[in-house]
């Protein structure tokens, strides 16, 4: 186990210095709801989804968060440490699964290396909004860990133990779903389990259950509207299935050849089977395909390896439409049987008694080891920071549109004015119906005072996507700034709809209210922002101005001093505490 803790640490030392980077903003930095754990109740309402940046019900992820936050605050490196703690966890995990599994600890110590340092899995360790994946293969593996002993070792007692890590690896990403195929393949594949009756009894019934209850919770208490909006390629099933016909080749060319790894895959549409990456994919498929057949006869462990990369990928093959359709991060549980087959295959070949070939599948071993190492710790600094990350993107894919855009506005944001520029129009000569594009091109107008162009920007993001909710409270500060008062009150709200309470939405809307002496929604408005951020100074002191306007002089008074406690030289709470305090 101290050879993996080093080489994990070792692989991803380079992460603890990396900031927050890609969703990260949404899910902690710019999340007030992990903040408080008087928001813990929030996880199990209709709210969650606009408190918590998430898209799907994944609260044992959201949980984690609240964890962090209380330890580390908004120190990345906090996060970044719970990351690599459980990503060695769940080598760990993987080890003693196994071990148990096919009774030979040099070949689980071996799986578990590769499964520790394999670059692919660099995207999932690195950027800390998606630990879903993390999270979600640590309570998959404990729950076919415990599975395995209660069918070996005759530990009844660990079956509630399994469902119950069944339903938190549900609850931390929906990949987990596919359980329950494992299980039945690993007892009729390596079990040879010939009490189908009784084996539904006494334990498929207990993960059939938790899968139902799941999907209730998923797609009927808890369903995201938002999600409704995602469809197929160009709407059409066909297609779908040759695009993730493509798909499967570069995930398998990436076991192999973990190289060029990106953080933003684009797969273009293709809409006949002739294409010739196409055929070469179905080739490689049908190949795989003669390949397990032959290792079903030969090899039922190698076999069942095979079969768990391919059933793993199921839920992010696009069967449900998901917004995505490539990315390493979904190969986090796939890839451990990867790990397995080839570790398997190693201990295979070094066990032939020709001594010098031996030492070659040894060092052979050894050099990929240290390949992976090299190229995970080089990956880890690709994630570094945002203009680190999508420089990198664009390097790799210069066709990523998502990359041009937010690029852009870093630029910008960091006075490079005409490089960013540049960046969102060549996003938007990629794609022209790119919303955040036309979101970012906006914020570059309303800081050059372009108002009108910049409303026009955002009203075209809305058209484009109503449920961008960062474009609703952009055109607010638009209209804001130009006086538009009512309409920027109906943008801040239609944020607030979507995605909750947020203090700075709720300040901007109760100056809103303000400006239109509408004093008493203000007031509302106001007080809900210093719930979630207690220590703003202007809060309080735009509080103070509107008690002062009421005749409500004590807690005016109390709200200019409560300003002055957090910032003690501010001018505004300054002038209008003595100018309270001098009336009659």
């Amino acid at each position: 186990m101290l050879g993996l803790i080093i080489l994990s640490f070792a692989a991803y030392l380079n992460a603890l210095s990396n900031t927050f980077v890609f969703d990260d903003v949404y899910v902690i930095s710019g999340n007030y709801f992990i903040r408080d754990w008087k928001n813990f109740w929030g996880l199990f309402t209709s709210k969650y989804f606009a408190a918590s940046g998430e898209l799907s019900y994944r609260p044992v992820v959201t949980l984690s968060y609240f964890v962090d936050y209380s330890l580390w605050h908004l120190n990345p490196m906090g996060y970044h440490l719970t990351n690599i703690v459980l990503h060695t966890l769940n080598s760990a995990l993987l080890f003693f699964l196994v071990q148990l599994m096919v009774k030979n600890t040099p070949v689980a110590f071996l799986a578990s290396l590769f499964f520790i340092c394999h670059p692919v899995l660099s995207e999932a360790v690195n950027a800390v909004s998606y630990r879903e994946d993390i999270l979600a293969a640590t309570f998959f593996i404990t729950a076919f860990l415990l599975y395995v002993k209660v069918l070996n070792l005759n530990k009844f007692y660990l079956y509630p133990l399994s469902l119950l890590s069944y339903l938190f690896a549900l609850f931390s990403k929906e990949m987990a779903i596919t359980l329950p195929l494992f299980i039945f393949f690993f007892d009729y594949i390596i079990g040879s389990c010939r009490t189908f009756t009784n084996r539904i009894l006494r334990f498929y019934l207990g993960y059939i259950l938790v899968t139902i209850f799941y999907l209730l919770v998923r797609f009927w208490w808890f369903y995201n509207p938002v999600e409704s909006g995602v469809s197929y390629p160009q709407e059409n099933l066909w297609f779908n299935f040759l695009a993730m016909l493509k798909v499967l080749a570069p995930y398998i060319k990436l076991l192999f050849f973990p190289v060029n790894l990106n953080a933003d895959y684009l797969v273009p549409v293709i809409s006949s089977p002739w294409d010739m990456s196409c055929i070469l994919s179905l080739l490689l498929i049908i190949s795989i395909a003669v390949i397990g057949y032959r290792l079903f006869f030969h090899s039922k462990l190698l076999f069942f390896s095979l079969l768990w990369f391919f059933v793993a990928l199921l839920p992010v093959l696009n069967i449900v439409p998901i917004g995505n359709i490539m990315a390493e991060r979904y190969l986090y549980i796939p890839v451990i049987g990867f790990c397995i087959m080839g570790s398997c295959f190693i201990m295979h070949m070094s066990a032939l008694r020709l001594k010098p070939f031996h030492i070659s599948v040894w060092f052979l071993t050894s050099s990929i080891l240290f390949g992976f190492v090299w190229q995970t710790s080089s990956r880890s600094r690709d994630w570094r920071d945002e203009f680190t990350l999508w420089s990198k993107i664009i390097a790799r894919e210069p066709n990523s549109y998502k990359a041009h855009s937010s690029l852009g506005i870093l630029l910008i944001k960091r006075g490079q004015e005409e490089e960013g520029i540049s960046e969102l129009r060549t996003s938007l000569s990629i794609n022209p119906s790119y919303p955040d594009a036309h979101n970012n091109m906006g914020t570059l107008y309303e800081q050059k005072g372009m108002y009108d162009d910049a409303a026009r920007e955002y009203r075209c993001a809305l058209r484009l996507n109503p449920n961008l909710s960062e474009a609703h409270y952009n055109l607010g500060n638009t209209y804001l700034k130009t006086s538009n008062y009512d309409k920027a009150v109906a943008e801040y709200k239609l944020y607030l709809s979507g995605k909750g309470d947020h203090p700075i939405v709720l300040y901007n809307l109760g100056v809103a209210y303000m400006k239109q002496a509408v004093l008493d929604e203000s007031i509302m408005a106001f007080q809900k922002s210093l719930r979630w951020n207690p220590m703003n100074a202007d809060t309080h002191n735009n509080l103070g101005v509107i008690f002062t306007r009421k005749g409500q002089l004590s807690n005016a008074i109390r709200e200019f001093r409560e300003a002055l406690k957090y910032n003690p030289a501010h001018p505004d709470a300054l002038s209008n505490l003595g100018a309270v305090s001098e009336l009659p």
